[in-house]
């Protein structure tokens, strides 16, 4: 192995019609990433004819408990029914989690992330990549820089989400404050009960589903895009809206409304404990029973 300085490593490709981004041009066929192996300095190609393949699959088996750091420079990470404290950091791959009883750091420069169900504290980081937790227990943050994030089943204290690009949807459960942010993409909170959320995107509608029983305020700002809140028959708010164009619905017959001139800014219904604001660019409101 001595004699060579650069490896190719058999990285799939994405599907027909999808780009990598720029920062992960070394996965085509004339790039290449440096890093270092057995204390020398080595490039890694995709797929490079003149280099060596070379790569391995490693499995590792611990105790129950045990507390485990993994680096990986290129590669797809899969893990069974874990518990303990566990860090995976890789440069480029997807991370496949089946359970997780701990605390959970995930790091891959580009690659989706999949846990089918974490407890303990959270923080998952994907330079450009989708990010699923089917079931999500404890305090948390997720971050992409381009892809769409799904949590659902949800018991959080807090919980914070932030997508450069992509979608973000969480259903199911409750919590205590949840910060959601995308800069392009539609945001979903769609059956949770919550105390405390702020949806923002600068381009797509947000829309939640929540009894609001339990919620003490609610933030929903959108640049492009409307706002939707389906909340239950017996919600008590007190709504101030800011639209820059785009008219406030407010379909509860006993709301009283707040208006300037003809146009409606504000409305309180029962005791107004849930404080709700809506600010859009350009789009509408519209708050409405469920069903």
């Amino acid at each position: 192995m001595e004699k060579y300085r650069s490896y190719s490593y058999p990285v799939a490709r994405k599907r027909e019609g999808e780009e990598l981004p720029s920062f992960l041009s070394f996965l085509v066929d004339a790039g290449n990433t440096t890093t270092t192996y057995r204390g020398e300095r080595v490039k890694i190609y995709h797929h490079k004819g003149s280099a060596p393949t070379l790569y391995a699959d490693l499995r590792i088996t611990l105790p129950a408990g045990s507390n485990v750091a993994l680096r990986n420079v290129i590669g797809r990470v899969h893990g069974g029914d874990l518990e303990g404290n566990l860090a995976i950091d890789t440069g480029s791959g997807d991370v496949q989690i089946a359970s997780q009883s701990g605390q959970l750091l995930v790091d891959t420069g580009s690659g989706d992330v999949v846990i089918g169900s974490t407890r303990g504290e959270t923080k998952i980081d994907t330079g450009s990549g989708d990010v699923v937790v089917r079931r999500f227990v404890g305090n948390g943050s997720i971050d992409t820089g381009s892809g769409n994030v799904t949590v659902q089943k949800v018991s959080v204290g807090k919980l914070t989400i932030d997508t450069g690009s992509g979608d973000v949807t969480l259903r199911d459960g409750e919590a205590g404050r949840v910060i959601a942010k995308t800069g392009s993409g539609g945001v979903k909170v769609l059956s949770v009960e919550l105390e405390d959320l702020t949806a923002e995107t600068g381009s797509g509608d947000v829309t939640v589903q929540s009894s609001l029983a339990r919620t003490k305020r609610l933030t929903a700002e959108t640049g492009s895009g409307d706002v939707d809140i389906k909340a239950g028959p017996n919600a008590s708010f007190d709504i101030v809206s800011d639209q820059g164009s785009g008219d406030l619905s407010v379909r509860y017959a006993d709301a009283v409304l707040r208006k300037q001139g003809r146009k409606v800014v504000g409305a309180k219904r029962g005791d107004g404990r849930t404080a709700i604001h809506i600010e859009t660019g350009s789009g509408d409101a519209t708050i409405r029973p469920q069903g």
